[in-house]
């Protein structure tokens, strides 16, 4: 160990740390896909369950109303600023509902997955019950 290292060089140290734990609050769910507290998520945006999608949208809703503003008004300030308020508003409304259709559609396949893995006993046959 030279005298500019202050710690133990081996990476494996840091590995071997069990992963902090999530922190449940009463009423809120949190999605698996996203750890609460990490951050890395915002260094691939994209793979995001409706990233690419609903900002796509916001900044094609964005561009045509501003080039429109700034062509009617003829003055391009304005159409920046249409551009860059619009495109915030619809990119943030399209990302909401595509979450609430994502969310939807993976609640239904887990039903749909239980259902598969523990089907229901035929009509006319009545289970046991232990009293």
């Amino acid at each position: 160990m030279s005298i500019n290292q202050v710690g133990p060089t081996d990476e494996s140290a840091e590995r071997d740390l069990p992963p902090p734990p999530i922190v449940e609050v009463p009423g809120v769910r949190v999605d698996e896909d996203v750890d609460p507290m990490s951050t890395s998520f915002l260094f691939r945006l994209w793979t995001l369950p409706c990233f690419r999608d609903s900002t796509l949208t916001g900044v094609a809703s964005g561009f045509s109303v501003g080039v429109l503003r700034a062509l009617r008004t003829r003055n391009g300030r304005k159409g920046l600023d249409v551009f860059v308020g619009l495109s915030a508003v619809v990119s943030g409304v399209s990302w909401v509902y595509c979450r609430a259709n994502y969310r939807q559609e993976r609640e239904r396949a887990e039903a749909m997955v239980a259902l598969a893995l523990d089907p229901p006993p035929p009509p006319g046959t009545i289970d046991e019950v232990e009293i």
